[in-house]
């Protein structure tokens, strides 16, 4: 092994990636061929948010040295932080196979299988790798994320617990436990674990997204809303969508049972209006309680770019739908009412804008607001009365549309 390469390995044990890129691209300008070498520049080319370059020297290593598991689990790992799951899955069982002795490979097989919610392999993947090393972080983690959607957060806790014993300054490991916590409704401890998480790796997301969540779980109202977001993120896709169907054709059925039976029809409203409003809230919950937290000192600091935006966009709609009353008080003019639940329901898409971030998915949602905003003008200021209805129409049936498209 050259000189630049130990250098470099020493750098990469200190996390200063862009200096150890600068002695593998030395080593490589002696040895294009070195396997090694390839995989340890693609390894930090991760490490520096640059996984196009890094795929490509990952594919390098693994062209130069076909039979190196190390090389094939590198692969893996930028194929994973290029969102091609399954391609990442198969380099990953091609090192398991090439080397079954390594814990880090079935960790990392584990991890691809609870980011396709595949808890079940995950977890057998994840105790594999434990079998191999009862001290491997990574498989510890993605064992404890494995059990918590199984249901079974008290082993998960215990799991995480050990592997804390192991190895206290594992910022993912904390970051990982307050999540669990989080998730069995204990915001205040997971509060603790994520701020102890920054405080080992400050540019950790995954644990500054942690931190807003535990914040806004303060509220009583926002803690049912998450519970209800982790009980759909443990379902499949499929499951996920039989939930919004049966609860779509529950309100249908009660309609219906309304009109056969009259003295049934206030509870069948009340019933509809707590559906239409917990739906909107499904959609409007995280930016609106994020609009709350800007008020909040320390909680204001905490939000992404992406979530300062969203909310004051969020905030925008809900101010114009206060003015409109406002001016509906003032004047008495019905059109002004009209005007103000227009923009209450504007905010399901609008709020949406910026819970993705898909560049495509974020300009199509921004030019749907858009378009079902001119409708909404539309709806208003037509001086043909069936064209302003026709206008009405399609705005509130584009915004029903707008939730099952951004669903799909």
């Amino acid at each position: 092994m050259s000189v630049d390469i130990e250098r470099a390995q020493l750098l990469i044990n200190q996390s200063r990636f862009d200096m150890a890129e600068r002695e593998l691209r030395a080593a490589l300008s002696q040895d294009p061929d070195d396997f090694r070498a390839h995989a340890l520049l693609a390894y930090c080319l991760l490490r520096l948010a640059r996984p196009k370059d890094a795929l490509e020297e990952a594919n390098l290593a693994v062209a130069k040295e076909p039979a190196a598991p190390y090389a094939r689990y590198i692969q893996a790992l930028t194929l994973m932080e290029s969102g091609r799951r399954e391609d990442a899955k198969a380099a990953a069982r091609e090192a398991i196979q090439l080397d079954p002795a390594d814990a880090d490979y079935f960790a990392l097989l584990g991890g691809l299988h609870l980011d396709g919610k595949n808890w079940n392999e995950a977890l057998k993947s994840a105790e594999s790798a434990l079998l191999l090393d009862a001290e491997n972080v990574q498989g510890a983690n993605v064992r404890a994320a494995a059990l918590v959607k199984l249901g079974r957060g008290a082993e998960a806790g215990l799991t995480l617990d050990s592997a804390l014993a192991r190895e206290p300054e594992s910022a993912v490991t904390h970051a990982n436990m307050g999540w669990t916590l989080l998730e069995r409704g204990d915001h205040k401890k997971a509060l603790e674990h994520f701020r102890e998480a920054l405080r080992l790796e400050p540019d950790q997301e995954w644990a500054r997204e942690g931190i807003v969540e535990s914040m806004k779980a303060r509220n009583p109202l926002y803690r049912l809303m998450l519970q209800y977001f982790f009980f759909m993120s443990k379902l499949p896709a499929k499951s996920q969508w039989a939930v919004v169907l049966i609860a779509l054709l529950g309100t249908r059925l009660l309609r219906a049972t309304a009109r056969a039976y009259p003295p049934f029809e206030p509870a069948a409203m009340v019933i509809g209006v707590m559906y239409v409003l917990f739906m909107a809230a499904t959609w409007l919950a995280r930016p609106l309680f994020d609009l709350v937290l800007r008020l909040d000192r320390f909680g204001r600091l905490c939000l992404s770019e992406d979530q300062i935006k969203g909310s004051n966009w969020l905030g925008l709609t809900l101010l114009a739908s206060l003015a409109f009353l406002a001016v509906l008080f003032a004047t008495g003019n019905g059109d002004f009412l009209a005007a103000a639940i227009g923009c209450l329901a504007l905010s399901v898409p609008v709020a949406g804008i910026y819970q993705t971030a898909n560049p495509k998915r974020r300009r199509f949602r921004a030019a749907y607001s858009i378009a079902l905003a001119l409708l909404g003008v539309c709806a208003l200021v037509l001086p043909d009365v069936n064209h302003r209805v026709m206008a009405g129409g399609v705005f509130v049936g584009g915004v029903i549309v707008y939730t099952w498209i951004a669903n799909l």
